[in-house]
């Protein structure tokens, strides 16, 4: 009886293992197991997806330039991929750049060249501004690297350190701050220098020329150790001095003119003009002078005349010349 059991369960394990293998060649036969993609350097990434199937330490190259992303420098960038002094610029803009690709900081200065191309200055000049002061020693002194003269008092910033005094603060050091003596100055020897509203055509149509349509000068007061008001007719504005040369806030006027002197019409006409002015004292009763004047409107009946001798409103005219009290 013991001799049939063992028999029985021979036969039914060898009728199971007849079936698996039938299942196996079913299996084989109908396609569902396949072999896997080959992954030949092993590196995780099937060779069909790997851009660098031979090699385990790479598999990617996001710019297509042959260099993979875990070696290249620049891996989204098709031009470079080497970064040999590591300052944040590829080798290939160094050399056409003009700085050394193995050293990090060109110029010496103490900033890196990359650092130099973000901030503006010249990674090639340890100077940039030419102010005395090498960038990195600006970047120390909070100065600016390319202003030779950082807080405007007229003196380099170089000089500055040099003296003892404070090249961020214009009350500090610099040259001798000139302000104007108080009352009426006029305007003299007055030249345009860029003539954007054709007034300078126009003007000679008449027998005129710039002076004869600027007011005759500005009054000066209010003058303090480093501003002054000025007023053109009845319009005033702080004008700033640092050192010898001041600048003044926008101003407008309104100027009439006859007509009847370029023979285009017989009435009057009011123009608005805006008036920026800045200049250079020479002592405090004589100044070099730069005017920004804008032609802004016209008012009257002959404004339409304009046209026929060439100024289109709005436009703008920069003038120079002198001023002195009267």
């Amino acid at each position: 009886m013991k001799n049939r059991t063992m028999m029985t369960s021979l036969v039914l394990m060898a009728g199971l293992m007849a079936c698996e293998e039938e299942k196996l060649e079913n299996i084989e036969d109908s396609g569902v197991v396949e072999e896997a993609e080959p992954d030949s350097d092993g590196d995780g990434v099937v060779d069909s997806e790997d851009a660098f199937p031979e090699d385990p330490e790479e598999s990617n190259d996001s710019d297509e330039d042959g260099v993979g992303d875990n070696s290249d420098a620049f891996p989204d960038d098709p031009n470079e991929n080497a970064d040999s002094d590591g300052d944040g610029l590829g080798d290939n803009a160094e050399e056409a750049g003009g700085t050394d690709p193995a050293n990090a900081d060109s110029d010496g200065d103490g900033v890196e060249d990359g650092d130099e191309l973000e901030n503006g200055t010249d990674p090639t000049n340890e100077d940039s501004d030419n102010d005395g002061l090498t960038d990195g020693e600006e970047i120390a002194e909070g100065t600016d690297p390319n202003n030779g003269d950082s807080d405007g008092d007229g003196a380099l910033d170089g000089d500055e350190v040099s003296d003892g005094t404070d090249p961020n603060d214009p009350m500090s050091g610099g040259e001798e701050t000139i302000v104007p003596t108080e009352g009426l100055w006029k305007f003299y020897s007055a030249t345009i220098a860029n003539d954007g509203c054709n007034i300078g055509g126009i003007l000679s149509l008449a027998g005129l020329g710039i002076a004869d349509i600027l007011p005759e000068g500005f009054e000066v007061s209010g003058v303090t150790g480093t501003s002054f008001t000025g007023t053109m007719v009845t319009s005033s504005t702080t004008c700033g001095v640092t050192g010898s040369n001041f600048n003044c806030g926008s101003l407008t006027t309104i100027e009439t003119f006859d007509m009847a002197q370029t023979g285009f019409g017989s009435g009057t006409i009011d123009i608005e003009m805006g008036i920026d002015l800045t200049g250079q004292l020479s002592d405090s009763e004589n100044m070099d002078l730069d005017l920004s004047l804008d032609v802004l409107s016209c008012t009257g009946a002959d404004c339409g005349l304009l046209s026929l001798v060439g100024l289109t409103i709005p436009c703008s005219v920069e003038v120079t010349g002198t001023a002195s009290l009267d």
